[in-house]
């Protein structure tokens, strides 16, 4: 099994929640290039950007600048307070973070 970060293990929550608000469907085109958020630039694990790709092919091969894009324009806020609620983790601020045993 690949090892994988825990950002990795986070993005389809990501996905789900964008599905969810009916912002994409997963042949929707995303775009996989560098975009500068504030000084960070997220970069994929092969250090290659591919382009526009649909959303299942980033979300299948775990591309990291496809989904702080969509973090982006879902909203960090929505995200962390969805992760409590799908039992996966409470990253909200002055909370303890962790996964979640159920």
């Amino acid at each position: 099994m690949a090892r994988r970060s825990p950002g990795s293990t986070l993005k389809p929550f990501l996905y789900a929640m964008a599905l969810d608000q009916g912002r994409l469907v997963p042949d929707s085109y995303i775009l996989d290039v560098p975009t500068d958020f504030a000084g960070y630039v997220a970069e994929n694990y092969d250090e290659r950007y591919r382009g526009r790709v649909t959303v299942r092919e980033a979300l299948i091969t775990s591309l990291n600048a496809p989904a702080v894009r969509l973090l982006a324009e879902t909203g960090l806020s929505d995200f962390l307070h969805l992760l409590p609620a799908r039992g996966a983790l409470d990253a909200r601020p002055g909370r303890r973070g962790g996964m979640a045993c159920r």
